[in-house]
C-alpha cells in the first residue's frame, strides 16, 4: 500500500499530481490512496478517487508513506514503512527564515528519502531521485477546436507567477497588432481592460482553453517543474517562458520556445501571429511534450520506492 499524504487537496499544480499517480496507479492494480485532511470534491469526482481522512492512516497497512509536504515528516517518521517527501518545488524559495531552517534540518539530518520532480527542486540537497511529471493526454491537440485566443497567459494573481511583466508583453504586443484577443487562466485572477479571464475553471474546460491559444506566456520566478508549460506544448500553442528552474532541462530558446530574456521577445509575437514565423518551433515543442509520458513516470517511481 502506497500513502500519499498532504494538508489539504486545493486545486493547484502541486495536487494534481499526486493525483495522477493515484488514479494511474490504481488502474495498474497498485493499492495506493490519498489522505489528507480535508478532500477536494471536484478534483476527487474528476479522477475518480476518494480522498481518506487523514487520521485513518494510522489504521492503513502502508508499506510506503509518500509526504508531498516537508512540514508532514515529523508528525509521519513514528509510522512504520519506508519513507518518501515528494519535493515539487524549491521550498527554500517560497519559506519564510524560520520555516527555511525548520525544512533544512528535516532534508539534512533525517533519514527521509527524496524524489523530486525535476533536477533543480534536488539541487541544495545533492541527493534523492528525479522523476518527472508525465502528461496527460487530453491536453493534445483537438483539430476540432479553433484557435482564437491570440495570447494566453497562465498563472494565479500571486507574485512569484509573476502576471504583470505578462501582461506588458501582451500589451505591447496588442499596441503593434490592436485586434488580437488576450485571455488570462488562473484559480485567482482580476480584471484587466481588453483580457478576458477564466477564473478557476473545471479541469474538464482546461484542455480547450489551451488549444484555443495561438501564444501562452508563463513567466513566473521559479516552478519545480511546470506542467502549464508543456501542456501549452502539447496543444500547439506557442510558449513564451522564463528559465525558472524546473523547466530548465527541457526548455530550448529558439528550439521548442521563447524566452522573454531576448529584447526581441515582443517582435517575435508579433511576427508569429502575422504570419506564423515560429509554426516549426511549436511542431518540435510537441514532440517534446509527448516525451513526458506518465507510464514511464511510474514504473521509475516504483523503482524508487523499492
Amino acid at each position: 500500500m502506497i500513502a500519499w499524504v498532504t494538508t489539504n487537496t486545493i486545486t493547484c499544480g502541486g495536487m494534481l499530481v499526486p493525483f495522477e499517480y493515484v488514479s494511474r496507479m490504481k488502474k495498474l492494480g497498485i493499492e495506493t490512496d490519498i489522505f489528507a485532511e480535508e478532500g477536494n470534491p471536484d478534483l476527487e469526482s474528476f479522477y475518480g478517487i476518494k480522498v481518506r481522512p487523514l487520521s485513518e492512516l494510522n489504521t492503513t497497512d502502508s508499506d510506503t508513506i509518500i509526504a508531498t509536504r516537508w512540514e508532514q515528516c515529523e508528525r509521519l517518521t513514528p509510522m512504520p514503512g519506508n519513507k518518501f517527501q515528494f519535493v515539487q518545488g524549491d521550498d527554500l524559495q517560497l519559506l519564510g527564515p524560520d520555516q527555511q531552517a525548520q525544512c533544512s534540518i528535516w532534508r539534512n539530518h533525517h533519514a527521509w528519502n527524496l524524489i523530486g520532480v525535476s533536477r533543480y527542486v534536488l539541487m541544495r540537497w545533492n541527493r534523492g531521485e528525479v522523476v518527472p511529471n508525465g502528461l496527460n493526454e487530453r491536453f493534445f491537440e483537438n483539430k476540432e477546436v479553433q484557435k482564437d485566443i491570440d495570447i494566453l497567459i497562465e498563472g494565479n494573481n500571486e507574485p512569484n507567477k509573476n502576471i504583470g511583466e505578462a501582461l506588458s508583453i501582451a500589451q505591447a504586443v496588442k499596441t503593434k497588432l490592436p485586434g488580437i484577443k488576450i485571455a488570462w487562466l488562473g484559480r485567482d485572477t482580476y480584471k484587466v481592460d481588453g483580457v478576458e479571464t477564466f477564473t478557476n475553471p473545471s479541469q474538464e474546460d482546461i484542455p480547450a482553453i489551451y488549444q484555443r491559444a495561438r501564444v501562452m506566456i508563463k513567466l513566473s520566478k521559479t516552478e519545480g517543474f511546470c506542467l502549464p508549460i508543456l501542456e501549452a506544448m502539447a496543444s500547439k500553442s506557442l510558449v513564451v517562458t522564463t528559465m525558472m528552474g524546473g523547466n530548465d532541462d527541457w526548455c530550448e530558446h529558439g528550439k521548442n520556445c521563447l524566452l522573454t530574456s531576448d529584447c526581441f521577445v515582443v517582435d517575435e509575437i508579433v511576427e508569429h501571429l502575422e504570419n506564423g514565423k515560429h509554426t516549426w518551433l511549436i511542431e518540435r515543442a510537441k514532440t517534446t511534450a509527448k516525451s513526458f509520458d506518465w507510464n514511464k513516470s511510474i514504473q521509475k517511481f516504483i523503482s524508487c520506492t523499492k
